[in-house]
């Protein structure tokens, strides 16, 4: 399988997402940032992710049909 850029910008922004929100929950509150602003960052990544991922989907499907 070959991976092309969107699928790998993708999986990145998912992961980071995932690593943010799971810090944002375990951090006891610290001062300046809040973590509703690193949830809602998490949130963006993820919503990044799965906008990245359903057009390299759509880019697939157009591309088998084409054949």
């Amino acid at each position: 399988m070959k991976w092309n850029v969107k699928e790998i910008l993708s999986a990145v922004a998912l992961v980071v997402a995932s690593i943010i929100a799971v810090w944002a929950m375990l951090l006891p509150p610290q001062g300046e940032i809040d973590q509703s602003i690193l949830i809602t960052i998490a949130q963006f990544l993820v919503f990044a992710a799965t906008l990245l991922g359903v057009d390299s989907s759509v880019d697939r499907i157009k591309h088998i049909l084409k054949r």
